[in-house]
């Protein structure tokens, strides 16, 4: 074989890892059992390993393991931070039309019988070093003739999101993929991909097993929202994700991180949240019902009926504004959701359930007798989030 790495070596290591991670369980399962099903890394880094050699390049060129400055692993972790953000942004738009659920179930069904020592070296130790060397190392190494960095990096980013055989973790993962490339291309070394591919695969074994308890029914499934929902949601995560990606990208390229542009990025972010949330917000609710009144509350309790027109989860949102000291109870479906003594304006939001057709009523009890002007207002949304 030609010495040295090219680009026709890449595409076809690319094929027989991918052949690989679709049939290799064939040959892994049998061997190591259930947990073969996790060493599919192990058989990609050999195909590399066996270009590398067969070449005669050195592996310090496809492995470069030269410690980068600290400040830019600061800088990569809050850009990875950001990224992450702005996956689950995209995953949420992603979740409307695949199955979120059938592979990550699987997943968690097989992390779950094992020790989660184990779990940890199998999903974020193996894969943390072997795809590092393969997609960030290797790839990079042969496709190294691209002088576009942002054309590497787009490369090695989709090479990265197929290989992982999901149509849902797809675009997420390519974008995962093409920041860990970024990073190895600009520091000349594989360390820092290494350690946020493995806190990242760390992070996902540490959540399997803290809601090893939860019912599987107990999760909410992205298809069950609405199209403006789904939009909504995915607006807050991309907007919470620009600002950590702009000040991490600055910190890492060594740029001053500076006021004025962290502001801009700030109002960017800021913008692009509310509306995420208004969103959300607008498409979550029903409106029910909206009252405006004013007491004269003397000796006896005043009550005003609350107008529901049906069973479900609701939101009140109450303003009282009182002259003098009042109790004022909420109560809804024979439940007390709010009471407490007011004097001024106060707000109150609170969420209930309407099951019984009890009814509900705001009951304003006068203190030591004093004569009251009572003002009430008071909306009231029903819920149409999925359970």
């Amino acid at each position: 074989m030609k010495k040295g790495l090219n680009s026709i070596h890449g595409i076809i290591a690319v094929v027989l890892a991918v052949l690989s991670l679709l049939f290799g369980g064939f040959i892994l399962i049998p061997i190591f059992g259930k947990n073969g099903a996790f060493l599919g890394g192990v058989l990609i880094a050999l195909i590399a390993l066996i270009f590398t050699l067969l070449t005669r390049t050195k592996i310090s060129e496809v492995f470069p393991t030269k410690l980068p400055p600290i400040k830019k692993f600061f800088g990569s972790a809050i850009m990875y931070a950001g990224v992450t953000f702005i996956s689950s942004g995209i995953s949420v738009i992603i979740g409307r039309f695949f199955d979120s659920n059938a592979r990550s179930d699987a997943i968690d069904s097989l992390l779950l019988g094992m020790h989660p020592v184990l779990a940890i070296f199998l999903v974020a130790v193996i894969p943390a070093v072997c795809e590092e060397f393969f997609c960030r190392g290797f790839l990079v190494k042969c496709f190294s003739r691209i002088k576009k960095e942002w054309l590497l990096i787009t490369i090695i980013g989709v090479i990265f999101g197929v290989m992982h055989l999901d149509a849902y973790t797809f675009v997420p993962t390519a974008l995962t993929g093409a920041l860990l490339c970024f990073v190895a291309i600009r520091t000349k070394s594989l360390i820092l991909p290494m350690i946020l591919h493995f806190a990242n695969n760390a992070l996902a074994v540490a959540l399997t097993y803290s809601g090893a308890s939860e019912s599987a029914s107990e999760s909410v499934d992205l298809v069950a929202f609405s199209v403006p929902q789904s939009i909504g949601m995915s607006l807050l995560y991309i907007g919470f994700g620009l600002l950590p990606l702009v000040i991490g990208y600055r910190m890492f390229v060594g740029k001053r991180v500076f006021v004025f542009k962290t502001f801009v990025a700030l109002m960017v972010t800021v913008s692009i949240c509310v509306t995420g949330f208004v969103t959300f917000t607008l498409f979550s609710f029903r409106f029910v019902s909206f009252e405006n009144e004013r007491e004269e509350i003397t000796e006896q309790a005043e009550e005003i009926p609350l107008k529901i027109n049906g069973m479900g989860n609701f939101e009140i949102f109450l303003e009282i504004s009182s002259s003098k000291p009042v109790e004022v109870t909420v109560i809804c479906d024979g439940s007390t959701i709010y009471k407490a003594t007011v004097k001024g304006s106060v707000s109150v939001q609170r969420s209930f359930e309407y099951e019984s057709g009890r009814g509900g009523v705001i009951i304003i009890t006068p203190i030591d007798g004093e004569k009251s002007t009572v003002d009430v207002t008071y909306i009231i949304l029903e819920s149409v989030l999925p359970e």
